[in-house]
């Protein structure tokens, strides 16, 4: 659907772009550094998501340092994440 995969944009834009809404308005959640990396190169604001059984311990802080706003373990925490968000 899109030429180009994470970490480019293309995905992202894609579904802005299909949602019909400008991609400030954008909340992307990814477990990937790849996905994080997209997700600023199309002007969204990301949430980094550590909780999968492929995450080691380290991995929310790579997600933060990649430029992930939040990063969470548990989707239970997401609405509190996005209620910091504003």
């Amino acid at each position: 659907m899109v030429a180009r995969g994470k970490p480019a944009p293309d995905l992202f834009l894609y579904a802005a772009q299909r949602l019909e809404t400008a991609p400030e308005y954008c909340l992307v959640v990814e477990d990937s550094p790849a996905g994080i990396d997209a997700a600023g190169a199309a002007g969204m604001t990301a949430i980094g998501f550590c909780g999968g059984s492929h995450c080691g311990p380290d991995h929310g802080a790579r997600l933060q340092d990649r430029g992930a706003a939040l990063v969470i373990a548990d989707m239970r925490e997401l609405a509190t994440a996005l209620a910091k968000l504003g």
